[in-house]
């Protein structure tokens, strides 16, 4: 929120065509405010006003939402004790309630309407990471493959252990690790997104590797011939793209044998068009 405006946690925001939405700013967190499950009575008290302390000023009506549990966080099932010693000691009662019950209690009270953009409340760290998303999709349609190739492995050989020391495991840990849904949307600090490129260097140099493995295995090719492997269910015409070690004068004998086997190549040697 601009410093213009006055942050309030509970309000209804209201739109251009002037709906408005019962909203809660969880300006605390909203992970709940026991998290550390400590067995001290005291402890819980600290914590417990810590909270207050933060959202108590914010409040527009004499309603606020303090939250038990959270992402990954068990609701801490000691609290009911908490809360009876709470309200035993304390002026500020808490009652346990729904999320449901709280938004219903919400529209009780006379809040009020706030209608510009909250946009600018989080400057500078919104971000897709982009790169994250594009090699999410490559390695997906990388993983497939490694998965076909492995079955047409299983059926052509007739052999069901191709010693791969679990590399189509690891890669796929990597893949799925990615997939985090803070780590898909690109919500991570440049720590973890150096981490997560780093894994998907490491499901490269697995899929080279897995690939090449089992492509050798599957595939018998004569002499100074190149295999081609359709990975999709269907045939298909597409330009294919080579990287060749030819021998120092042997680049006009193999652009005569493409010519000969009727495929058209366009050959370079040290940067010569044949």
């Amino acid at each position: 929120m601009s410093k213009e405006t006055t942050p309030y946690l509970n309000f209804y925001w209201e739109g251009i065509d002037k709906t408005k939405i019962l909203t809660v700013w969880m300006a605390s967190g909203y992970f709940g405010f026991f998290v550390t499950y400590k067995k001290n009575l005291e402890d819980y008290f600290k914590e417990i006003e810590k909270h207050i302390e933060i959202l108590k000023p914010l409040k527009s009506c004499d309603l606020i939402l303090l939250p038990n549990g959270g992402d990954f966080i068990m609701p801490d099932f000691k609290i009911k004790e908490i809360i009876k010693e709470w309200n035993k000691q304390k002026i500020e009662k808490i009652f346990f309630a729904t999320p449901t019950e709280y938004f219903e209690k919400l529209k009780e009270k006379k809040l009020p309407v706030l209608n510009y953009d909250f946009n600018p409340m989080f400057n500078g760290t919104y971000t897709s990471r982009i790169e994250i998303k594009q090699n999410n999709r490559k390695f997906e349609n990388q993983i497939y493959l490694l998965e076909l190739l492995e079955s047409i492995f299983d059926i052509e050989m007739r052999k069901e252990n191709l010693n791969l020391d679990g590399k189509i495991s690891e890669f796929e840990y990597y893949l799925l690790f990615n997939q985090f849904h803070d780590i898909i949307c690109g919500s991570i600090l440049d720590e973890g997104y150096i981490e997560v490129m780093n894994y998907y260097k490491n499901m490269q140099k697995i899929f080279d590797d897995v690939f090449s493995t089992i492509i050798d295995q599957i595939t018998i090719p004569e002499k100074d011939t190149i295999a081609i492997f359709n990975q999709c269910s269907f045939t298909r015409k597409d330009i294919c793209f080579f990287e060749l070690d030819i021998p120092e004068g042997k680049g006009i004998e193999i652009y005569k044998r493409a010519k000969e086997l009727k495929h058209r190549f366009l050959i370079m040697i040290k940067g010569e068009q044949l």
